[in-house]
């Protein structure tokens, strides 16, 4: 039997490198964005990068999870959501890619003012904040 995309994204919220070894969570990752329901579960990767909020990776397994919701229509209020409670170096980096793209709001806020406050907020990591500020600086009047 198939397993569900709720089912993969419980293993995905819970994951934890074993020995250092992503392999599982990359796997994990392939079979969500392979089952075309992804958008369902799309809470699970935030919850990850909000468990791993700093300066991790996943040994790049990270960066094919933000391409994979990068690939779906709509992810901005799981993402403003995700940085309200935790913000993390990837859910930044997703938002400020969105303002590198021209996107000037997020979840109905402009997005600029938005990741101001996430680098402000006193749980983003300083590799987050840092990151918020670049985004900022290199987009300005968005």
């Amino acid at each position: 039997m198939l397993t569900s995309p709720e089912e993969v994204a419980q293993d995905i919220a819970r994951f934890s490198p074993h020995e250092g070894d992503w392999g599982a969570l990359d796997a994990l990752a392939q079979e969500l964005w392979a089952s075309g329901r992804a958008q369902e579960a799309l809470w699970a990767p935030f919850a990850l990068f909000e468990r791993f909020p700093s300066e991790e990776d996943g040994s790049g397994v990270f960066w094919t999870i933000l391409h994979g919701i990068e690939a779906l229509d709509e992810y901005g209020a799981e993402l403003a959501e995700s940085l309200r409670r935790q913000p993390s170096d990837f859910g930044v980096l997703l938002a400020g890619r969105m303002l590198n793209a021209n996107i000037k709001t997020l979840d109905g806020l402009p997005l600029a003012s938005f990741l101001q406050s996430v680098a402000e907020s006193p749980r983003c990591p300083e590799s987050a904040a840092v990151t918020a500020l670049r985004f900022i600086d290199r987009n300005p009047g968005v």
